[in-house]
């Protein structure tokens, strides 16, 4: 199972490498004969790459992708790797079509992992009004916004979907502490003061050692309790 949370990490992991825009491609590394390859191909796939070879020299060795093919690569994804799928291979008028629940960007749901659609392109919708896409050469890897249920940033999507593909999670809660936040918890009525901070998903608590208090306050909390022995400090995480 594959879901949209997972799908979400893998599409900013993607941003941060900064992947090329290959028409045709899925994550594959553009080795100088994948490169020839896909400018070979039918369809208006090789003429398109022929016309943009300049840039996708510049991506030699480095992961590329067209808009769909980040769906496409997060799916078939194995180790490192892109297992070609021929039967799960289509593009994103296909993906579209046989989407059960989709809507227009007018009233998009907050739900991370939703595929963004306009005829001919698509795009990842990570939360909070952004949207992660590999726009057309030579733009490739870019994140967009939305507000207000219109595009102010980036491809202008028409559409929202629920990738078939892709099983759809609710988003793990974020619990925040205030930073140097005294945190009073109640043990079998005993009080107890520890000071905490947050980062990201994370709540560090500054305690010399594990205890059977800070186990009540993750529990408290929803989260698991890990021990970090370089700085020292307890990390509960969601």
């Amino acid at each position: 199972m594959v879901t949209n949370i997972q799908l979400v990490e893998f599409v900013k992991k993607a941003l941060s490498e900064n992947w090329g825009y290959c028409l045709g491609s899925f994550g594959n590394i553009l080795t100088p004969a994948f490169m020839s390859q896909k400018m070979k191909q039918g369809y208006g796939v090789g003429e398109y790459n022929t016309k943009h070879k300049t840039y996708l020299q510049k991506f030699l060795n480095k992961r590329v992708s067209d808009c769909y093919g980040l769906v496409k690569a997060f799916v078939w994804w194995n180790d490192g790797n892109v297992k070609y799928i021929a039967s799960q291979d289509r593009n994103q008028e296909g993906a579209f079509n046989a989407a059960k629940e989709k809507g227009p960007i007018s009233n998009i749901p907050e739900i991370p992992g939703l595929v963004l659609w306009m005829k001919g392109h698509a795009g990842i919708y990570i939360g909070g009004g952004e949207f992660i896409e590999c726009a057309g050469a030579p733009t490739g890897m870019f994140k967009g916004k939305i507000q207000n249920g219109k595009v102010v940033s980036g491809s202008k999507f028409t559409h929202w979907f629920k990738d078939t593909y892709i099983t759809y999670v609710s988003a793990p809660k974020t619990a925040t502490v205030p930073v140097n936040e005294k945190i009073k918890i109640d043990l079998n009525g005993k009080k107890k003061e520890i000071i905490g901070y947050s980062k990201e998903n994370v709540i560090y608590v500054k305690l010399n050692n594990q205890d059977v208090a800070l186990r009540t306050f993750a529990e408290m909390l929803g989260l698991k309790v890990e021990w970090d022995n370089t700085n020292k400090v307890v990390m509960l995480k969601c």
